[in-house]
């Protein structure tokens, strides 16, 4: 028999993870699930951000992928 998993609530994730690796925190109500694989907007006001996030902890520049 499968065990269900468990699903907690953002702000317990966050409590649980050591401040010096949360750079930043964004609410994504105006999201749903599909919009991060279909949507139009998803890369321009996720994605870029995250790669440009990513590059500077690696010391490039750009959002470029």
């Amino acid at each position: 028999m499968l065990t269900p998993f468990r699903v907690m609530s953002k702000t317990i994730v966050l409590d649980l993870l050591p401040q010096s690796t949360i750079t930043r925190n964004r609410n994504l109500d105006e999201f749903s699930h599909l919009d991060f694989v279909l949507g139009d907007r998803a890369k321009k006001e996720i994605y870029d951000e995250i790669i440009g996030d990513i590059n500077k902890l690696e010391g490039k520049k750009g959002a470029n992928y």
